[in-house]
């Protein structure tokens, strides 16, 4: 595949020429992965970044299910803040405390998945208390898998996490230790500027869909795309991302919807 691209300023394509580029299947991109997490018997990391409406949380979903149907996790919990509706299926609690209760109400079975979320902006919960359940579940010897939906809302507005007011902050302990523990981690952003350390050199694969402007040029910097990454990330369509592989240099791959 060879195609020019039009002129930028920033935020739109630039001169370089798109090329040598192949292609795959997202159901390909699935096996990448978690073939590790799969053959080590190991938590994984899998990220998304992109533009809104280009594939990113229907992606999460994919890998959430891919992941409870391979054996990486068994419960899967999920903070889900961008929107007045859940954007996930499973048992929604608006808060840790209507979780533990609600977890109670059902003689403390837990179902596959756990939905965070409530549609007061105000009143929101946080990827802390998300964590936590992840945490806990691994005590009692579940394999979780916690994904921030937007993990931009674990952070102070620049690229440090927000600290609890007590204890440890979780969802950074476990992107950095929850491997070894079987503790898997999800995250998605529209933000790849603002990015914590953690997510972009210990998450395992993060794919990458159609971005624009500073984030295009963010994300093909952070995630070693070569020259032409941003024109690249930019023509990206709707379904349509390219995978990074840590240890691995990009092999030029799109995958698709199918």
């Amino acid at each position: 595949m060879s195609q020019d691209t039009p002129t930028k300023t920033t935020g739109q394509a630039s001169h370089h020429r798109v090329v040598n580029l192949r292609r795959s299947s997202s159901a390909a991109a699935l096996r990448l992965c978690l073939e590790d997490a799969i053959q080590d018997r190991e938590g994984t990391g899998v990220g998304t970044v992109g533009s809104p409406r280009y594939g990113k949380t229907y992606f999460l979903r994919r890998v959430h299910a891919a992941m409870l149907a391979r054996g990486v996790a068994d419960l899967v919990v999920i903070h889900d803040a961008k929107a007045a509706e859940p954007q996930f299926e499973g048992m929604v609690v608006k808060s840790l405390a209507d979780f533990v209760s609600r977890a109670g109400a059902q003689g403390g079975v837990w179902p596959p998945t756990v939905v965070f979320h409530h549609a007061n902006l105000l009143e929101r919960p946080t990827v802390q208390e998300a964590a936590s359940v992840a945490v806990a579940a691994c005590e009692v010897g579940h394999k979780p898998c916690v994904c921030a939906d937007e993990v931009v809302k674990a952070t102070n507005g620049r690229q440090d996490w927000l600290k609890p007011d007590e204890g440890p902050c979780f969802y950074p302990l476990i992107i950095r230790e929850g491997g070894a523990q079987r503790i898997s981690h999800t995250w998605g952003t529209q933000v790849p500027q603002q990015l914590p350390t953690e997510c972009k050199v210990l998450t395992r694969t993060v794919a990458i869909f159609h971005c624009e402007g500073l984030a295009a040029d963010a994300a093909s910097e952070h995630f070693r795309l070569g020259s032409d990454g941003t024109d690249v990330l930019y023509r990206l369509e709707r379904g349509q991302f390219v995978l990074f592989c840590q240890g691995r240099d990009w092999d030029r791959t799109i995958y698709g919807p199918s």
